[in-house]
């Protein structure tokens, strides 16, 4: 009898159901970090709204600072996101 006739069939599945998963999922990061926002991109828009359009007051943070920001006090219609302003169309 030799060794690999004690391994059971179940356990040799789960082992590669295990390393098929990991393989997956490091073949995926990839193809994730190219179409996934990060960080960076989000710096960039806001340069180019600061470049664009000057405005007033500028709030930087994570979003538990910008959840604390009210910013219909910041100048009524103009707080508005892009997409909600009606000569955004």
């Amino acid at each position: 009898m030799a060794a690999s006739d004690n391994i059971e069939p179940r356990a040799v599945a789960i082992l590669m159901a295990l390393l098929a998963g990991v393989a997956l999922a490091l073949g995926g990061i990839p193809a994730l970090y190219r179409t996934v926002p990060s960080d960076l991109s989000r710096t960039g828009t806001i340069i180019g709204a600061l470049e664009s359009s000057r405005p007033s007051t500028v709030v930087f943070g994570d979003s538990r600072a910008q959840a604390a920001v009210d910013a219909g006090q910041f100048g009524g219609s103009s707080a508005q996101p892009r997409s909600a302003r009606p000569d955004s169309a």
